[in-house]
């Protein structure tokens, strides 16, 4: 059985396929792959055209639904009112589960002659046409083990030597399992001051030559102890959601190195590699790495 739930700040609607539901559906357009709108030359003396790029235009979702019981007048008054602003699209079929931002909505309603059921029809826009999942990725990138700890039951050190204290995790694989590039958001946290601006660098590498550099991007800061610093890449024409931000309250977006761009740090689709250096002593870093994937379409 398919649900779809439509949730913002004024309230949360709930529908389904299922007849049984308040909010029945009865007609769902819009979930699979979006239009394209394509650019294209045409040539003096050559037959048809040339396609020179496409893009993926904004996505229109339209449902019809009924109200099936309960009191008309005070769910239609909640429909009008929820949908009165965008929100979020949730959707679960089978076995997935997808969610989309949206940003405009259109609602009506009417009678069919002779039923007591109230139908609806709704359009929603969303801007990004992608799908992504309920919930964004989140993974570690850098923390560090413990190789030497106490062994309560046996009253002694694990101690093998040589070893050392402890290693940084900092190379980590990333699966983007969608149908487009997805832009990161990284968070640093520092325990203990940074004796230097060296900052923090961040990589993405080939995933079976992790020599070969593909992306490369640096800040040069010195860590405070107890900082947090979150590092936003997004496409060009989204600036808004770009940034590198301190719990301090300090814009670090001028610490970029002149190589560093935070448009042009991405995951591909498939296995990416990552790898985060800590240029400074001093100070103890954790990182963690947050990303949506995203879908061409909402259930197959």
């Amino acid at each position: 059985m398919s649900q779809i739930i439509f949730q913002n700040d004024i309230g949360t609607l709930k529908f389904s396929g299922d007849r049984s539901f308040q909010l029945a559906i009865y007609e769902l357009l819009g979930l699979g792959t979006p239009e394209k709108t394509y650019q294209t030359r045409n040539y003096i003396d050559f037959d048809g055209q040339t396609t020179i790029s496409s893009t993926f235009n904004p996505r229109t979702i339209s449902m019809a639904f009924d109200i099936t019981y309960g009191d008309v007048s005070e769910m239609s008054a909640k429909i009008y009112r929820i949908f009165s602003k965008g929100g979020t699209l949730y959707i679960d079929f089978k076995n997935k589960s997808r969610r989309i931002e949206v940003n405009q909505v259109s609602v009506d309603s009417f009678s069919s002659h002779g039923s007591s059921l109230r139908s609806f029809v709704v359009q929603f826009t969303c801007d990004n046409p992608y799908f992504s999942d309920n919930s964004p990725i989140t993974k570690p990138c850098y923390e560090t083990v413990k190789n030497i700890c106490f062994d309560n039951e046996a009253q002694s050190w694990n101690l093998d030597t040589p070893t050392v204290w402890g290693t940084n995790n900092n190379d980590v694989i990333l699966i983007n399992s969608g149908d487009s590039l997805v832009y990161p958001l990284i968070t640093v946290y520092s325990t203990g001051d940074a004796d230097s601006n060296n900052g923090i660098e961040l990589l993405r590498v080939n995933p079976d030559k992790p020599d070969e550099i593909l992306q490369r991007f640096a800040i040069t800061h010195a860590l405070s102890d107890g900082e947090v610093i979150s590092i936003c890449f997004n496409q060009r024409s989204d600036i808004n959601r770009r940034y590198i931000k301190s719990n301090l309250g300090t814009n670090l977006l001028n610490s970029r190195t002149e190589d560093s761009s935070l448009d042009n740090f991405f995951l591909v689709p498939g296995k990416n590699r990552i790898i985060l250096n800590n240029l400074s002593y001093g100070n103890v870093i954790s990182a963690t790495v947050h990303y949506d994937n995203q879908y061409v379409e909402g259930v197959y």
